[in-house]
C-alpha cells in the first residue's frame, strides 16, 4: 500500500507502482483543497487527489451541508450541486488521508423513504441466520423503522440486534430506536454521557464503537487522551467497547485487547458501584414491575449481606439483565440451559454466564452446578453466603423473575 501524492499520480507513475507491486493505494488531501464527488454508477473515472465516484440516491443535501468520510477523518463542506446531481464539488475541511471503500456519513436528516439496506446487506443477514450468529449491528440507524426491516428478516432466529447510531436523524429519534433495539452501539458525539445513562436506565447494554485505540494500529502504546475517553466512557457506565481497525488490520490486535482490560479493569476498582445503584433506583421511571423490583433487590441484599457473588438462574436472559442494570459491585453467575442466550449474555454488565448442559452436569441440579461454575473460576468458596435469584417458572408469564433466596 502506498500513498499517492504530486510525485506519484500521473498516470505513468502509477502504472509503474502497480507493476512493482502496489496493491492499494490511498490519497493525501489538505484542507482547502477543491475535491469533486462524482455521483454516477456509470461513471469510470479512477478516483485520485481531486475526485472520487460516489453513488448515492438521496438528494436532500445542499451548499453548506458537510459530507463526512473514514468515520468523520474526513469532512467536506459542499460548494456546489450540478442540476442533474451527478458532480458535488466540495472544498476539504481538514488534512487526512483517503483510502478505498470508505464509508460516508451525510450528518443531514435523510429521509426515511429511502431503505438502509442493500442487497449485500440482506446476503449477509441470511448468512448471519444460517450460521446461528448471536448479534448483528445495524449500522446508520436513522429511525426505528430501519430497525423493524432488519427484525423482519431476523424473523424468530433469536439474533439480538445492535443499534448503531451514526447521524443526526438517529439522535432525534433516539428514543423510538432504543425502545426496540437489544443493544445500544455508542456513537462518539456530544450526546454520548447522555445516551448511556439512557441506556443504563433502561437496561440495554451500550457500547462504543471506532477509534478507541486507533494508535494500537502502528504502535504498542495508547495515547493519554485514548485512555482518558476510555476512563470517562466506564465512569458514565457504558457495558464494554468495541475494536475496529486495531485488531481487524492494526499491528498490534493483542496489545489492543490487553490495553483496553488493563484500563477498564484499573477505572473499574476506583467506581463506588453502591452509588451507582442508589442513583439508578432514585432514576428509574416509577412504578417498576415484580421483576425488576425482585432484581434490585437481589443486588441490595447481596451487598448488605456480604455474600460473594449473586447466582441467577434464567431461560432467556431478561432476569440477568435486569440484575445487571443495577451495576452489582459482585461477580454475577448467570446460568442458563440455552446456549444462545449465554453466549448473549456476555454483552452485559457484570455478566459471568455459564451453560448448564445436563448431559455434561448429569449429576448436578442446576443450582448446584452454578455453585461449582462460581467456585471453580473463583469469585466462591466453600461456606460463603451467596444470592440466588431465578426467571420463569411454571405458572407465571415468560421473562419474568418470580424467586430470590
Amino acid at each position: 500500500m502506498a500513498t499517492v501524492g504530486p510525485a506519484s499520480s500521473d498516470r505513468e507513475t502509477l502504472k509503474s507502482l502497480i507493476e512493482h507491486g502496489l496493491k492499494q493505494g490511498s490519497v493525501f488531501l489538505r484542507s482547502g483543497d477543491e475535491f469533486t464527488f462524482i455521483n454516477d454508477a456509470k461513471d469510470e473515472t479512477i478516483g485520485d487527489e481531486t475526485k472520487v465516484k460516489l453513488c448515492f440516491e438521496r438528494r436532500n443535501i445542499k451548499p453548506g451541508d458537510k459530507i463526512y468520510v473514514d468515520d468523520g477523518l474526513l469532512a467536506f463542506t459542499i460548494e456546489s450541486i450540478s442540476d442533474d446531481f451527478k458532480i458535488i464539488k466540495c472544498r476539504v475541511c481538514n488534512n487526512g488521508y483517503l483510502g478505498e471503500n470508505k464509508g460516508v456519513n451525510l450528518p443531514g436528516l435523510i429521509p426515511t423513504e429511502y431503505s438502509s439496506l442493500r442487497n449485500k446487506d440482506v446476503q449477509d443477514i441470511k448468512f448471519a441466520i444460517e450460521n446461528q450468529v448471536e448479534f448483528i449491528t445495524v449500522s446508520c440507524i436513522r429511525s426505528s423503522d430501519d430497525v423493524m426491516e432488519v427484525r423482519k428478516l431476523v424473523g424468530n432466529s433469536r439474533i439480538k440486534l445492535l443499534s448503531k447510531i451514526e447521524n443526526k436523524e438517529g439522535l432525534v429519534n433516539f428514543e423510538s430506536i432504543l425502545r426496540i433495539s437489544d443493544v445500544d452501539v455508542q456513537i462518539v458525539s456530544l450526546k454520548q454521557k447522555e445516551i448511556i445513562s439512557r441506556c443504563n436506565l433502561v437496561g440495554k447494554p451500550i457500547f462504543i464503537a471506532n477509534h478507541v485505540l486507533e494508535t494500537l494500529c502502528d504502535q504498542k502504546m495508547p495515547l493519554r487522551s485514548e485512555s482518558s475517553d476510555i476512563t470517562s466512557a466506564v465512569m458514565d457506565g457504558v457495558d464494554g467497547f468495541v475494536l475496529s481497525g486495531e485488531t481487524a488490520s492494526g499491528l498490534y490486535p493483542i496489545d489492543a485487547v490487553d490495553w483496553l482490560v488493563k484500563i477498564c479493569t484499573e477505572v473499574e476498582s476506583y467506581i463506588d458501584y453502591n452509588e451507582v445503584f442508589l442513583d439508578t433506583l432514585r432514576c428509574v421511571e416509577k412504578p417498576i414491575g415484580v421483576s425488576e423490583s425482585i432484581a434490585s433487590s437481589a443486588v441490595k441484599c447481596a451487598r448488605e449481606v456480604n455474600a460473594s457473588c449473586i447466582i441467577v438462574i434464567t431461560e432467556a436472559g431478561g432476569t440477568a439483565r435486569l440484575v445487571s442494570k443495577y451495576r452489582s459491585a459482585l461477580n454475577v453467575i448467570a446460568i442458563t440451559m440455552d446456549r444462545k442466550t449465554a453466549h448473549q449474555l456476555n454483552s452485559s454488565f457484570g455478566i459471568r454466564p455459564y451453560h448448564y448442559d445436563s448431559l455434561v452436569d448429569e449429576n448436578k441440579s442446576i443450582l448446584k452446578a452454578a455453585m461449582h461454575f462460581a467456585v471453580s473460576i473463583g469469585v466462591a468458596r466453600e461456606g460463603d453466603l451467596v444470592v440466588i435469584t431465578q426467571g420463569q417458572v411454571q405458572g407465571f408469564a415468560e421473562g419474568t423473575t418470580t424467586t430470590m433466596q
